[in-house]
């Protein structure tokens, strides 16, 4: 993809759909993958079993480890090596969304008032 500015975000996730179907990790490897700099790759999801999707699912990775606070996040849907026996039809994907949670400053002024400790407040009568 091209890159998503993530600065500002925590817990960043990836939502899409997907209609993939994949024999199981001993003859079709399929990845989604996260980078922040387009080089250095991690894999946020890999088939762990045959995958054979009936119909367009929406699913959601975490891909914070990576993208949490990062200024370019990419992503990748990557095929590794496959057999020759079988035809499945690999990653189809659609709609895809990056979420997470905005960033928030800390407050700027704390009295322990919020507390029900009245001790923090003085006041000349």
């Amino acid at each position: 993809t091209t890159a998503f500015d993530c600065t500002d975000l925590a817990q960043v996730s990836v939502k899409f759909w997907r209609h993939l179907n994949v024999e199981q990790p001993s003859y079709d490897h399929a990845y989604l993958r996260v980078s922040s700099d387009g080089v250095n790759w991690s894999d946020a999801w890999q088939n762990t079993s045959e995958v054979t999707d009936s119909s367009w699912t929406q699913v959601e990775y975490d891909i914070s480890d990576v993208a949490d606070g990062q200024s370019t996040v990419y992503l990748r849907w990557t095929m590794g090596t496959t057999d020759s026996g079988w035809r499945y039809s690999g990653w189809n994907i659609d709609d895809v969304e990056v979420w997470g949670l905005e960033s928030v400053a800390p407050p700027l002024f704390t009295d322990g008032f919020e507390s029900g400790d009245m001790n923090q407040w003085n006041g000349n009568f």
